[in-house]
């Protein structure tokens, strides 16, 4: 199990965007073909003012490969463009720069189509962190979907068909996070959030056998079966079934045997 730190830009203050000569990303666009493109802005808390050297998080969802999240610092102009894989329908993602972050966006997308985004950086936002998970079977390294995970107690996500969650606005300190899924031993590890900072989380779990309840069947059935009568006879300690004709509403039987014994 592997807990890691993604280093960020170092603090800094809200900084004005001088240069205006950078190129319009709309002019870009071509260069996505016919997928899905997000224009995303970075600004301040006002919305006033652009914010370069910021870094975008963007985590792709509702894709069929396994992809990890995407970080990519904005230009000049606090812009950036993300061309969306084929097969990805949403997105989300968030700005950070120094201890500060954007609140978390959820973008629909779609194939041939253009979203501008804005992220506003809450420069005076309360204590927060976050977490990005990635959750694996410890032996084969497969990804676990519909894992449980809790903190402090409390369920508050569960992991997507890759294995992958994410955790927003957590309080900054130390948080115990735990991990339930059928199959596997439980996880209870110590993860410390720091404020405006993105934790990186590779977990694993351990499989483990199952236990049951034995399940027991029965069955009755008539000890009349068109005209028959069952005799269960008894040898060597095992149990046999045999069937008896009935003669005269009387039944005969067979040649002294050990143990028997009729059921009537």
């Amino acid at each position: 199990m592997q807990t890691r730190v993604r280093p960020l830009v170092p603090a800094a203050a809200a900084v004005l965007a001088l240069s205006t000569s950078a190129p319009r990303l709309a002019a870009q666009e071509s260069d996505c073909g016919e997928r899905a493109v997000m224009l995303v802005t970075v600004l301040d808390e006002s919305g006033m003012t652009p914010i370069p050297g910021a870094t975008v998080v963007l985590r792709w969802t509702d894709t069929d490969a396994d992809r990890r999240p995407v970080r990519r610092e904005v230009d000049l102009q606090g812009r950036l463009q993300f061309c969306a894989p084929g097969d990805a329908r949403r997105a989300t993602l968030w700005a950070e720069l120094g201890d500060v972050s954007s609140r978390q966006r959820l973008v629909e997308l779609e194939p041939g189509m253009s979203r501008d985004v804005e992220l506003r950086l809450l420069l005076e936002s309360s204590a927060t962190g976050r977490m990005i998970g990635l959750v694996q079977d410890a032996r084969t390294e497969r990804p676990v979907a519909a894992v449980a995970v809790s903190l402090g107690g409390r369920m508050v996500a569960e992991t997507n068909r890759s294995g992958q969650f994410i955790l927003s606005g957590v309080p900054v300190g130390v948080h115990e996070l735990s991990l339930r899924s059928l199959g596997y031993a439980p996880l209870v590890h110590p993860v410390v959030v720091s404020k405006g900072v993105t934790t990186d989380l590779e977990l694993g779990l351990v499989p483990e056998p199952l236990e049951m309840e034995p399940l027991v069947a029965m069955a009755t059935r008539s000890s009349r079966l068109g005209g028959q009568r069952l005799l269960r006879a008894q040898v060597l300690g095992r149990t046999h079934w045999r069937r008896h004709v009935l003669h005269g509403g009387r039944h005969r039987a067979p040649p002294a045997a050990p143990h028997l014994a009729y059921d009537r």
